[in-house]
C-alpha cells in the first residue's frame, strides 16, 4: 500500500524487499487517489516512476516488474485497476461512490489478493 500523495516510504521499501526476496509478484495499491495532491502525482507519473525505481533498486526480476497496480480510496471504500475509472471517480465525484460505480467496491482488492495468494499447504495427521 502506497500513499499516492507521498509515494513509497521506508515501510514500503521494507515490505517490498521481503516480498521480492521470497520471489513473490507484488500487488501495488495506490491509496488516497481521491486527494488532489495524490491524483496530481499519478497523472504526472511521479508516483509510478518512484515505484519503478524502487522495484529496480531492490533487484526485482522481469515478472515482478510487471506488477498489478490498483487505485484506491480506502476512506471512501473503492478500488479499481483501471486508471481511467479512477480518474472518472476522482474528477466527477471527488471520490464519493455512494451513488454509482458499484463495481469498484473493496471486493475488487479482495478478489485480486485471493487470486494472487496460493492456498496454504496443510498436513493432516
Amino acid at each position: 500500500v502506497v500513499d499516492a500523495a507521498e509515494g513509497p516510504m521506508v515501510q514500503t521499501k521494507y515490505v517490498l524487499s521481503r516480498a521480492l526476496s521470497m520471489n513473490l509478484k507484488p500487488i501495488v495499491v495506490l491509496n488516497k487517489v481521491d486527494r488532489m495532491d495524490g491524483w496530481a502525482r499519478i497523472e504526472s507519473g511521479e508516483t509510478e516512476s518512484q515505484l519503478l525505481d524502487l522495484f529496480d533498486s531492490l533487484g526485482a526480476n522481469d515478472q515482478q516488474m510487471d506488477y498489478l497496480t490498483l487505485y484506491c480510496s480506502a476512506r471512501d471504500g473503492w478500488v479499481t485497476e483501471d486508471v481511467d475509472v479512477a480518474s472518472t471517480v476522482v474528477n466527477t465525484t471527488g471520490g464519493d461512490t455512494r451513488d454509482s460505480h458499484a463495481s469498484i467496491d473493496m471486493t475488487v482488492l479482495l478478489d485480486h489478493v485471493l487470486d494472487a495468494i496460493p492456498e496454504p499447504t496443510v498436513d493432516v495427521y
